[in-house]
């Protein structure tokens, strides 16, 4: 396997890990589905435990990863983000889109998998990449997700969804008209990508019902093809819920093979060899 890193925006300290299959780069010239991962941390920092743990287990599957170290509010400080996080997930996509053919990518097989607040990061990409507006002087055709990829994501800045993760892009907390626009779920159109969601229902961090069904319905009511999993048990931060990440969680762990097959069954076919 190759690693390198690479920085995503002049005006932001965020960057990308690349995580390549080294033997295609020396053996073949087959492109491989490719899996962009917005790691949680309610937009205060990007969780170990859900970047390398997550980029070798799709690797392992066949897959080329990146890990997305996105802009972040640490310790609460600093200046609110509004959508400097946004900007860096388009900047990445770009960027693996112009090193497809050195990275032995398909252009056109990139989801982006993203992780509680990271879930809402992947989420605002999925239904904003074309908003020139919120992600001025990016090319949709360039920045568009083929696929989305939601583990306990964080979906919406009403009341219900995750104050904390909220707050850190627009300042406000509670329903309030600068908190509606991080509603993903309100932005789904039928142009939003497939999507795999999963999420616990025993999760007291981030509201399943509200987040995760939230923005299910709303691909429903636009008609984009999704897979919806909820556990009945589990906790928030669980990641890929097996001895990997110090959790065991036998049941939980299925959800990795299921979003494995999904993803193939949407095309994004690999040759582990």
């Amino acid at each position: 396997m190759k690693f390198l890193t690479m920085k995503v925006r002049e005006d932001s300290d965020a960057f990308i890990e690349v995580f390549l299959r080294e033997n295609l780069l020396s053996f073949s010239k087959d492109k491989r589905p490719c899996v962009m991962i917005c790691p949680g941390g309610a937009y205060v920092f990007c969780g170990d435990r859900d970047s390398e743990p997550n980029a070798l287990t799709f690797v392992k599957e066949g897959f080329q990863a990146v890990v997305l170290r996105y802009s972040c509010r640490p310790n609460y400080e600093g200046p609110f983000l509004h959508d400097e996080p946004l900007k860096d997930a388009a900047a990445a996509i770009t960027i693996i889109r112009e090193h497809a053919e050195e990275w032995c990518i398909d252009p056109e097989k990139i989801a982006v998998f993203g992780v509680s607040a990271g879930g809402h990061l992947a989420a605002s990409l999925a239904v904003f990449y074309k908003d020139t507006d919120r992600l001025p002087g990016t090319d949709p055709k360039m920045t568009h997700p083929n696929a989305l990829l939601l583990t306990y994501p964080v979906i919406t800045g009403k009341e219900a969804g995750h104050n904390s993760s909220v707050y850190n892009l627009s300042g406000f907390t509670g329903t309030c008209p600068e908190n509606d626009i991080y509603s993903t779920e309100d932005y789904v159109t039928e142009d939003t990508c497939p999507t795999f969601i999963w999420a616990s229902q025993g999760d007291q961090t981030v509201n399943a019902m509200e987040n995760s069904v939230a923005f299910a319905k709303a691909l429903r009511a636009h008609h984009v093809p999704f897979d919806l999993h909820l556990y009945s048990n589990g906790w928030h931060g669980i990641s890929l819920a097996d001895t990997e990440d110090g959790s065991h969680f036998p049941h939980l762990h299925t959800w990795v093979k299921l979003e494995i097959e999904w993803l193939k069954l949407h095309g994004f076919n690999t040759d582990k060899e």
